[in-house]
């Protein structure tokens, strides 16, 4: 549970305020390692960190290392609503593997959003499939292992 609230507090709290590439975000392989070893109640503990943690943690950052523009300190929305969905699906998809589940809970996650698109957003989808995919195939036997 610590790798995945690491990942989160670096995707909110570090990636989101200097946005090197559009895309790239780590709450999606972190929602999906808590699930697969804790179950549905790991999941939707960290889903609740999600929207908790990373606020507090920000407050405590303050302005220091802001560089995107568009960055909000605080992480609750509609994308909340995807998070604890993707729970269900990842506990669901459990047998098909660690690299099927980034696919299929990153697709959902993207092409969900009942908030709308922009033309940024979509451009963003494939960045972030193939930065997931990345991470599982060159990381793979070390998620495999504290899944064990």
């Amino acid at each position: 549970m610590l790798i995945a609230i690491i990942l989160v507090l670096i995707d909110k709290c570090l990636l989101g305020r200097l946005n090197p590439i559009g895309g790239i975000e780590l709450t999606t392989l972190a929602t999906v390692l808590a699930t697969l070893k804790y179950g549905m109640s790991g999941g939707f503990f960290l889903c609740t960190f999600i929207i908790f943690g990373p606020p507090i943690v920000n407050a405590i950052i303050g302005s220091r290392l802001l560089v995107n523009p568009d960055f909000s300190p605080v992480s609750f929305g509609p994308g909340n609503i995807r998070d604890f969905i993707s729970v269900f699906i990842i506990y669901l998809l459990k047998p098909l593997g660690i690299l099927w589940i980034v696919v299929i809970v990153t697709l959902f996650k993207n092409l969900a959003k009942f908030e709308g698109f922009d033309g940024k957003e979509i451009l963003t989808t494939p960045i972030n499939l193939v930065f997931n995919v990345l991470i599982v195939l060159y990381f793979g036997s070390f998620l495999t292992s504290i899944l064990a």
